[in-house]
């Protein structure tokens, strides 16, 4: 009974002392991370230990809070437009660092825009120009009105057939009747094609004739 007893002891002991090593062993560091230039808070900064992969974020405010059991040695702190900050620590203790980004500076070449000189229209030797320039001096030779007639004639048409039919359709029952129209394919407006026409409409103007006087 009092063997039992010892063990439970010992075994409470030993399980307090790790306990207690665990605590003393873990590092804490806290802190704010501003901008060095405007002392303003930087929120969403990641902040880790380096060579683990233990990392947190600063909040709104600019502040963290980051923890780890192991023997971490080195903070640190990288964000978007700034210059990654490397903080020495004590590992196994609980410390404060406030950490001032430093900004990258980034300097854009200087760029100069300059007018360059229009070069002026010239119509000398441009085709476009001297055509234009022959119509308008025979814009009235060029009048309807003065040939001895005008004469102008216009035709349309519009078809819709079907497509290769077969030649079997007329025998049944219900398409005897249009046998005719069945008949009536074309084969010439679309060479190795068989057209059927069902719908034609044709419009035709006569010949004007203006006769001068």
């Amino acid at each position: 009974m009092n063997l039992k007893y010892c063990c439970r002891k010992l075994l409470l002991f030993t399980f307090l002392f790790l306990y207690s090593s665990i605590l003393f062993a873990q590092t804490i560091v806290s802190g704010t991370v501003t901008d060095a230039a405007t002392k303003k808070t930087l929120p969403f900064v990641a902040i880790s230990f380096t060579g683990t992969t233990i990392g947190v974020n600063t909040d709104a405010q600019g502040q963290y809070t980051i923890s780890s059991n192991e023997p971490a040695r080195q903070l640190k702190a990288s964000f978007l437009g700034y210059k990654n900050a490397l903080i020495s620590i004590v590992p196994g203790k609980t410390q404060v660092f406030n950490i001032k980004l430093v900004p990258i500076a980034t300097q854009l070449n200087e760029v100069v825009v300059k007018s360059g000189k229009k070069p002026k229209y010239r119509n000398k030797d441009n085709p476009a120009v001297e055509l234009i320039r022959k119509v308008i001096e025979n814009k009235e030779k060029n009048r309807p009105e003065n040939y001895a007639y005008v004469e102008y004639k216009e035709y349309d048409k519009m078809q819709f057939s079907l497509l290769n039919v077969s030649n079997t359709l007329s025998d049944k029952k219900i398409f005897r009747q249009y046998k005719f129209m069945l008949d009536n394919r074309d084969s010439t407006t679309v060479p190795g094609k068989s057209l059927l026409p069902f719908f034609l409409d044709e419009k035709g103007i006569p010949i004007l004739l203006s006769q001068r006087a």
